[in-house]
């Protein structure tokens, strides 16, 4: 049987997070074709955390040392947002100088994208004082996610801040989970545009928040 175990982030661990980010990007997956430029887009949703709250971060290694999951998390929600906003702005301007090198597959995915990110504008998440960003590979998601999501929350409670979440991708058939098996409840779900062309099913981001007096989010 693999154990796992967790440890905190350091400085060479990023590579491996990068490519469990690829990895899991697409419903636990990684994207049926090439996207160009996609590492750039994909440091958007990594790179604050790593470079402003390290000291957040949690990654979840196998007995052979190999990284399996990571998470990131962020007590300066304001801070956050400021930075990704700048960072987006960056990235879609380049997007719109490089469109005409684009193959099809890469200006559909963007246009899904920017789609996406009006959405989040229209129907923001709810404010939170914490939230995490974290990806597991399917081999080790059933063994450590709670484990993570467990240390997030006693960091959360160290600095006296009252509730934390996490946004999760789900399809209609697990729209309706009882997601307080994970001390959570739903606080918002907007339909996620890329991810129902590419699954060819409505798929929803939801947002989860830790309720009064949880264990676990």
């Amino acid at each position: 049987m693999i154990e796992y175990r967790l440890r905190p982030f350091v400085p060479t661990d990023r590579p491996a997070i990068e490519a469990i980010h690829r990895e899991c990007l697409f419903m636990g997956q990684p994207l049926p074709f090439p996207i160009i430029g996609l590492e750039d887009q994909l440091r958007l949703f990594t790179d604050y955390y790593l470079d402003c709250e390290p000291e957040l971060a949690t990654v979840a290694v196998d007995s052979d040392d190999r990284m399996v999951g990571y998470l990131l998390g962020c007590v300066k929600p304001a801070r956050q947002a400021a930075w990704q906003r700048g960072r987006a702005l960056a990235l879609g301007l380049r997007w719109l100088r490089e469109w005409r090198t684009y193959d099809p597959f890469t200006r559909l995915y963007f246009q899904l994208r920017l789609r996406d990110a009006w959405e989040v504008i229209a129907h923001p998440s709810p404010e939170l004082p914490a939230h995490m960003h974290w990806s597991i590979l399917p081999e080790a998601r059933n063994c450590v996610s709670l484990l993570m999501v467990a240390a997030f929350a006693e960091q959360v409670r160290q600095r006296g801040i009252a509730e934390f979440g996490g946004e999760m991708f789900v399809d209609e058939k697990h729209l309706n989970s009882r997601f307080e098996r994970l001390g959570g409840e739903v606080r918002a779900r907007v339909k996620h545009h890329t991810f129902s062309i590419l699954a060819g099913q409505p798929i929803w981001r939801i947002t989860l928040v830790s309720v009064p007096r949880p264990r676990y989010f």
